[in-house]
């Protein structure tokens, strides 16, 4: 499960032009508009990255409520003093005794806090077959580039392929053997998931529609027993407000998943296997970036290939040993959070 609330060292305070009292703490690749004087470099402190969903009746975090009245706040990216700021950062004396507490004894500070990720509201309805099969493949959720800068330095000489992150909602394809206890014998079953869900196919909801329409049933079993994972995004009408402005939900693949060997495949030879199935491939980029952390996030910012507008950002995958990442662009962040 992905942490949301992590112990993290303040490594630089950098005054904010023309501000007295807040100035910019840098934790790892994030950085947050803080009081002035409120941490010290090399001191820990606990971090809530963006898209956190924080309980309003925790009064710790009322401060966010900007006089609206809700259930959860969300941690945005914003500017504040013309400062970027990315995620929540307190002191660790927030905690209550009973809370560390906790933690000390093995629970995360994500769920002490009753932390968790917002999810876009994307009204697609459908009839549940269950949960995700995570025993199967894993679910989609590619690591910001600001949690793991580290690597870039261990990566740099590596060979990356750079996709376009397209702005959707997650699907997934997969076809897996399934023992028959009635029959005694081994079958293929087929499945479309959401990001959180198995769906039921025979039903109307998007992921069973893409799915029939690519004719996926035919195209899974006909890998000849192969156990497999298609991922990718669908977008289009009605779906994150449809900024590609295609005329009909479309799906791109962004991984592939072999089930057998329990890894994704190889950026080449997913894209081969995206050709051989006449899928669509998400935008692949043909351009050059520094591998350190501000040009990659510099990279992010851009237009999309598939209409007139802002990408959401860049995701890289290793053609050498699976390493991958994203970066999320900052402008883009700013005018859709």
């Amino acid at each position: 499960m992905r942490q949301l609330v992590t112990e993290r060292t303040v490594r630089d305070l950098v005054p904010i032009e023309g501000a007295d009292k807040i100035e910019l703490a840098k934790v790892d690749g994030w950085q947050c508009v803080v009081k002035k004087g409120e941490f010290q470099v090399g001191e820990k402190a606990l971090y809530l990255e963006i898209d956190s969903m924080v309980p309003a009746d925790d009064e710790r975090f009322a401060f966010l409520s900007r006089g609206q009245v809700r259930e959860r706040y969300r941690i945005k990216t914003m500017k504040l003093r013309g400062a970027l700021s990315q995620g929540l950062l307190m002191p660790k004396n927030i905690l209550t005794n009973a809370e560390r507490m906790r933690i000390y004894d093995g629970e995360s500070p994500t769920d002490v806090l009753r932390v968790f990720k917002y999810e876009p509201n994307i009204p697609m309805g459908g009839k549940q077959a269950g949960t995700f099969p995570t025993h199967l493949v894993p679910k989609t959720d590619q690591e910001r580039i600001q949690n793991i800068a580290g690597i870039l330095d261990l990566h740099h000489s590596d060979q990356f392929e750079i996709t376009e992150k397209l702005d959707g909602t997650s699907c997934t394809f997969f076809v897996c053997i399934e023992k028959s206890e009635a029959l005694g014998v081994n079958t293929l079953r087929t499945g479309v998931c959401s990001r959180n869900w198995e769906m039921q196919i025979l039903d109307g909801n998007v992921y069973a529609k893409m799915f029939n329409e690519l004719g996926m049933h035919d195209k899974l079993r006909g890998l000849g027993g192969r156990q497999i994972a298609i991922q990718g995004e669908i977008i289009g009408p009605g779906i994150q407000g449809n900024k590609y402005k295609l005329d009909k939900p479309t799906f791109f693949v962004f991984d592939i998943y072999d089930i057998d060997a329990m890894g994704y495949l190889n950026p080449g030879l997913r894209q081969a296997l995206v050709l051989e199935l006449g899928l669509n491939h998400v935008p692949v980029l043909d351009m050059e970036v520094i591998f350190d952390l501000t040009s990659i996030l510099e990279a992010a910012d851009g237009k999309s290939q598939l209409h007139d507008t802002a990408r959401e950002g860049l995701v890289f995958k290793s053609y050498q040993d699976g390493v991958s990442f994203k970066a999320i662009s900052n402008k883009w962040l700013l005018k859709n959070e």
